[in-house]
């Protein structure tokens, strides 16, 4: 299988999308055609073009984001950073929680926690 090199380019769009819109590594990986090694690769700094674009990126959010990553993809619900922001934009716009929760496939009282902040704390709105 031939393994496409990523440039420090493609490692900055890589560690956005990462940050920003909360894709997972299949999801770009399938995007860029190479596997999810190289994206996971890409995300911890092991690959030269990843050192060099380490100098573009926030640091210390993508640290942050890798660490409760892993910590959101245990928990039973297991949703991604912009499902908790969804969650928390529909309540705010007056959506009932059991509705929101009906459509994750959780209780009224799982969104209510993530709506108050008590789970998915890392996890903000954007002018809060």
């Amino acid at each position: 299988m031939y393994l496409k090199v990523l440039s420090r380019d493609d490692v900055i769009e890589i560690i956005s999308r990462f940050i920003n819109n909360g894709e997972s590594a299949k999801e770009i990986a399938r995007s860029f055609g190479v596997n999810r090694k190289a994206i996971y690769r890409a995300l911890h700094g092991e690959t030269k073009a990843a050192k060099e674009a380490r100098a573009f990126v926030p640091i210390d959010r993508l640290e942050q984001m890798l660490h409760y990553r892993g910590k959101i993809r245990s928990n039973a619900a297991k949703l991604w950073p912009r499902e908790v922001i969804d969650i928390r934009t529909r309540a705010a716009n007056g959506e009932r929680y059991i509705d929101i929760g009906r459509s994750y496939g959780m209780s009224e009282n799982g969104i209510s926690q993530i709506v108050r902040g008590l789970r998915y704390k890392y996890v903000r709105l954007i002018g809060r």
